[in-house]
């Protein structure tokens, strides 16, 4: 069904890369014989998902040229607009400048939709991006239907991606200006938490982990004792990092046990038997592994690491 050709982006392709302005390789591009672009993928494929990608390009019903036209038309229903956005994350390409342009246009009835919010927490990556504005002033509104706990996590991930690049580049005074910025806004109410975790990280970033072990405590008990991602965060690293401290395990132990009772989750079970073969417990570790497995299952979670720990534990004496 294809002529295919293989260019190096490097050298002969350096015109092409510019058109299409690609970043992410290998990358697919599909082409019409009247030199249209008819869909578009990128990264690593094997056999089978890289056949199924050659049919995905052929079937008007799925390629991206068919999103495309509906999208630049105002044809696109509000799903398909997610879908479009999602292909072209998944190709490659930038669609962040589009996404803002598209939901700054939303009503505020349509704004907070879920399609639109599914775009917001899944896709959207710029927390510079002018349509956050709008996202923070409708928090309130956001968190009444889609819990406060999507809402927090989805702000703290996205600065602390942004926040860790300047930790990446070394530059502090950027680092410092970014949370700045972040703390003068009265409208986002999770300023400081966001600030306080990017702080964590930095540690880690830096492997500084005594001032790690000093700040992950006062984290957890002016901010996260509710949170319980945050929590399985700072107690994983605590067991990575602290496990022959006994008084540390005890604290991770009691952070996890607070985060399983939030949200009871594989991850938490799993870290909760981790912890719990440190200290010794033989029963609960058994426990935690088992209900673990059990999540792993019935979530479809690769399970595998608490089905070796479990028999790690029945050896326990």
């Amino acid at each position: 069904n294809f002529v295919s050709v293989k260019i190096n982006m490097e050298k002969e392709g350096k015109e092409l890369c510019k058109v299409i302005k690609g970043h992410t390789w290998p990358t697919m591009l599909y082409y019409e014989n009247n030199g249209e672009l008819m869909h578009r993928a990128a990264g690593r494929k094997y056999k089978q998902p890289f056949l199924e990608l050659g049919l995905e390009a052929l079937d008007t019903n799925r390629q991206m040229r068919t999103f495309k036209r509906k999208y630049e038309s105002a044809t696109a229903s509000p799903g398909e607009v997610q879908f479009y956005f999602r292909m072209q994350e998944k190709a490659g390409m930038d669609a962040q400048l589009m996404i803002n342009d598209y939901l700054s246009k939303q009503s505020d009835s349509d704004f907070t939709n879920a399609n639109n919010w599914r775009i917001m927490y899944d896709i959207i990556k710029d927390p510079n991006m002018p349509v956050l504005k709008r996202i923070i002033e409708n928090k309130k509104k956001l968190e009444a239907i889609y819990t406060a706990d999507s809402i927090n996590n989805k702000l703290i991930n996205l600065n602390n991606t942004y926040l860790m690049t300047f930790i990446q580049q070394l530059d502090s005074v950027g680092y410092e200006n970014a949370k700045r910025k972040i703390k003068e806004n009265k409208n986002l109410d999770i300023a400081n938490k966001i600030c306080a975790f990017a702080d964590l990280n930095k540690y880690k970033m830096k492997s500084d982990w005594e001032t790690y072990k000093i700040e992950g405590k006062k984290f957890v008990e002016k901010y996260a004792m509710d949170d319980f991602r945050r929590l399985l965060d700072v107690a994983g690293i605590y067991y990575e990092r602290f496990a022959g401290d006994k008084n540390l395990m005890a604290l991770a132990e009691e952070w996890v046990q607070r985060s399983i009772s939030i949200g009871d989750y594989y991850k938490g079970n799993n870290l909760l038997a981790s912890i719990s073969f440190v200290l010794g417990k033989k029963e609960q570790a058994l426990n935690a592994a088992n209900h673990a497995i059990e999540l792993g299952k019935r979530y479809n979670n690769d399970y595998n690491q608490a089905t070796q720990l479990l028999k790690v534990i029945e050896k326990m004496p």
